[in-house]
């Protein structure tokens, strides 16, 4: 082989290396882009699940106040009956004293009953709310990844293209292509 077809082989094979380092840099910025969509689509679907678990605990608190309530009403008319009953006034006395405190301790516990839902509705969707971040994040992530392996992609060619171009300057100038 002469000295013209190894500088020609050099030249050949830098071009080859830029090109093949920059495919290779595009195609890791598409794949980290297509991890960061998956990454974001699962975040997405934590989201919707924690904002369904919102709902189903508000949904089960309001169940549950209002059993409570009717519970505390069943307490107060047996109250009411077994006072009448025994021939006492429920409007005076003990009876109306006893008829207030389970009123009384009937809001209580709705209320307690409510408060309760209201707190683990709103830690959902507060973790709803950190799911969607999570995704926004690694969807920015994803077309960063993409972004960088264009310009990485772009520089290897430059580099290439300038070592090419140096090889041909100097074979040129030595005479031998």
């Amino acid at each position: 082989m002469g000295l013209t077809a190894m500088a020609i082989t050099s030249m050949a094979l830098a071009a080859a290396s830029a090109t093949t380092a920059a495919v290779g840099s595009a195609q890791q910025g598409r794949q980290q882009k297509k991890a960061a969509q998956a990454q974001a689509q699962v975040a997405a679907n934590n989201a919707a699940t924690a904002e369904q678990n919102a709902k189903d605990v508000i949904a089960a608190g309001q169940a549950q106040e209002q059993q409570n309530r009717m519970e505390h009403n069943q307490r107060s008319g047996a109250i009411r009956a077994e006072a009448g009953a025994s021939g006492i006034d429920v409007g005076a006395g003990s009876a109306l004293d006893a008829l207030g405190d389970a009123a009384m301790m009937k809001e209580y516990d709705s209320l307690s009953i409510r408060d309760q839902a209201a707190r683990q509705a709103n830690n959902s969707y507060q973790q709803a709310a950190d799911f969607t971040t999570q995704g926004n994040m690694a969807t920015v992530a994803g077309k960063n990844a993409q972004s960088n392996g264009m310009w990485g992609a772009a520089g290897s060619l430059m580099s290439g293209g300038g070592q090419v171009a140096g090889s041909w300057y100097k074979y040129k100038k030595a005479g031998d292509i």
